[in-house]
């Protein structure tokens, strides 16, 4: 098999970018050491947000807000998304000032709408919160979307296309030759002139086989949901010190998370949980919402992700090697860029030129100049 390309990983951005190049009429293959979905792509929270901080990522961040507004166009199923807002809030005035310091670089630098919510907004939006809350900064066109739906999803457009995926596949080697790369999997070894390393928390290791070494930290981010409830919040919501992301999906059911780790094991593809610390997202999320207090938590999970030194993700063209490319280590906030993704990808590959600004995100970064 020769395909134009081969994409390792099978989580959203692996999909994506495999849609995207087969929208425009490129073989492609995918080979996934475990089944598509399996880790963080498929067992996150959903969420559907930049991350303000960010600044090197909002071009990027800009555009896969816009994608997600038409994502039943893209990929032929609305994925669960819903278009409910993110609201990141402010518990003291010392937090107001953070949110207003960055809001300035988001407005800097990017066209992503944020508004300002006093005390008397903040109830307005959301009635439940508790008292002690004092203002935050809304950004309408956020909101969340099923994970596990929205990879498979991508899966089958991409496979409407001619895509084939390879799931229990792991690579074992990869080796330029004569032009073509030369990827060694359980069936045999499979020839391209273009690879993709989409291998999430395993990144690292599909670098370093090509002599791009970089370190990255194994992430075990824990989530809880709740029982059925009625409604209790209407926006996607995050606090601005303490850790905490939540939010209601229409059936009622609550997913809370927000950054407390368990352990994770990347040699045998499983997570253990903290439970104390699963104790502390619990208390602050009924801190915030008072209404939480006595709701039955139905199950607790995590999947596993991989954090660049830096905390962004890495995305584009390898720093040594023609031909191949890199899009890991989203640091626990890649699912909702799974869409823009796939496109800039494609894009960059085919024309030279990323359709967004990409810089601060190459894997060049974190390679040594020669001395």
């Amino acid at each position: 098999m020769h395909p134009d390309a081969i994409i390792i990983g099978g989580g959203i951005h692996g999909c994506s970018i495999a849609m995207h190049l087969a929208m425009h009429g490129a073989q492609v293959a995918v080979y996934e050491k475990d089944h598509v979905a399996a880790h963080a792509s498929g067992v996150n929270a959903g969420s559907v947000h930049h991350i303000a901080r960010l600044t090197a990522e909002l071009p990027l961040a800009e555009l896969t807000l816009n994608m997600w507004q038409r994502i039943g166009e893209l990929v032929d199923d609305d994925c669960g998304y819903r278009r409910v807002g993110h609201l990141k809030i402010a518990e003291s005035e010392e937090d107001l000032a953070l949110l207003h310091q960055v809001a300035s670089s988001v407005h800097r630098n990017s066209a992503i709408r944020e508004e300002f919510l006093d005390r008397t907004d903040l109830r307005r939006a959301e009635p439940e919160l508790a008292d002690h809350c004092v203002g935050g900064i809304y950004s309408p066109d956020c909101g969340y979307a099923l994970p596990a739906a929205s990879v498979q999803a991508f899966r089958r457009k991409a496979e409407s296309l001619g895509v084939i995926f390879h799931e229990s596949a792991p690579v074992s080697n990869i080796a330029r030759r004569d032009g073509r790369w030369h990827v060694d999997v359980p069936s045999g070894t499979v020839t391209s002139p273009v690879v993709v390393n989409c291998a999430g928390a395993w990144g690292d290791r599909i670098a370093a086989l090509v002599g791009e070494p970089v370190s990255l930290t194994p992430l075990a981010l824990m989530l809880s949901v709740l029982g059925r409830l009625p409604r209790v919040m209407n926006t996607v919501i995050g606090l601005t010190h303490r850790l905490l992301s939540i939010k209601q999906f229409e059936n009622g059911t609550v997913v809370i998370g927000g950054g407390y780790r368990g352990t994770p094991d990347l040699e045998r593809g499983i997570t253990h949980l903290n439970y104390a610390r699963l104790g502390y997202n619990l208390k602050a999320a009924a801190e915030t919402f008072p209404a939480l207090e006595r709701a039955r938590v139905v199950r607790c999970w995590a999947g596993i992700e991989g954090r660049s030194p830096d905390g962004l993700p890495i995305i584009g063209p390898s720093a040594c090697h023609e031909g191949l490319w890199h899009a890991f280590a989203f640091s626990t906030h890649g699912f909702f860029l799974g869409p823009a993704v796939g496109a800039v990808i494609a894009e960059w590959i085919r024309t030279g030129a990323p359709p967004v600004p990409m810089s601060g995100l190459a894997m060049a970064r974190f390679q040594q100049s020669p001395s």
